[in-house]
């Protein structure tokens, strides 16, 4: 799951075509991509950890921050869902305060990150655990295979 979220949160920022050479003007522009990231995860109902969904969603986050240079409580943070009631209010602090990418984890999310995503076509939003009947090209629904 980690490698999934990683891969997506990836995606997310643009980089220019690889020339096989590397320079100073390459990293420095890689760089300035990935100051203008800022990613906040809304939890289900519990906590990041949680030794289950959120924590593992939190743990992905964690990892593309530090990979790509980002400050945790910064430009990644979490929003602890305490009432089912609160999903769409939470998802909306992160939008309110500029995140461009925001992960929600839990099925129970589906709804309320739909219409923020709709909502909010210059935001990624990516939902763990959620399915969406009309795809829209600003989320993307993670799920996975039970035993």
């Amino acid at each position: 799951m980690v490698l999934i979220l990683m891969l997506l949160l990836s995606a997310c920022a643009p980089v220019a075509a690889p020339t096989g050479e590397v320079s100073q003007s390459d990293s420095s522009a890689d760089s300035a991509a990935a100051a203008n990231i800022k990613i906040g995860l809304v939890t289900d109902v519990g906590r990041v950890n949680d030794r289950s969904f959120n924590q593992s969603a939190w743990d992905g986050v964690l990892q593309i921050c530090g990979e790509l240079g980002l400050t945790e409580g910064e430009d990644c943070k979490y929003i602890e869902t305490q009432d089912a009631k609160d999903y769409a209010d939470n998802i909306q602090q992160f939008v309110d305060a500029g995140f461009n990418v925001i992960v929600s984890v839990g099925f129970a999310l589906g709804e309320a990150t739909i219409t923020a995503a709709t909502d909010n076509p210059d935001i990624y939003f990516i939902g763990v655990d959620h399915f969406q009947a009309e795809p829209l090209p600003n989320l993307t629904g993670l799920i996975f295979h039970e035993d």
